[in-house]
């Protein structure tokens, strides 16, 4: 981001800087090789869902989500 953001007055105005520099970006992490596309959004579809009980967080379901 700082990239997109160098030249920019604000950060309203640097947005489409800031998509340009998300598709360009190819990190190899932990969690595998994540891009991003033409609108910012991750091609990580990991979801998980946790569950609040009492004070305790739970497992409810991790897996690859599929929805739009």
């Amino acid at each position: 981001m700082v990239k997109a953001l160098a030249s920019a007055p604000d950060v309203r105005s640097a947005r489409q800087g800031i998509v340009d520099a998300l598709k360009a970006t190819n990190y190899k992490g932990v969690t595998g090789t994540t891009t991003f596309d033409e609108y910012g959004d991750t091609s990580n579809k990991v979801l998980t869902v946790n569950k609040l009980e009492g004070t305790a967080w739970t497992d409810v379901y991790t897996g690859t989500f599929s929805g739009s």
